[in-house]
């Protein structure tokens, strides 16, 4: 496998794990449609704030 090949594993992987967590799954099909600030979504997932902020820049 070639350098460029393997780039696009190691990023489809990072990707995946991101998106294995059920939370972070919900979370970015809910904002696919919606804008959702920070304390809607602590309402939503019965969250703490750090809990859906660390989510969120996970996903960034």
């Amino acid at each position: 496998m070639d350098v460029k090949a393997q780039v696009q594993v190691e990023k489809a992987v990072q990707i995946l794990k991101l998106l294995g967590d059920k939370t972070r799954l919900s979370m970015m099909k809910l904002l696919q449609n919606n804008e959702c600030c920070v304390c809607e979504l602590v309402e939503i997932y019965k969250a703490s704030q750090p809990a859906i902020s660390q989510h969120l820049r996970k996903l960034r």
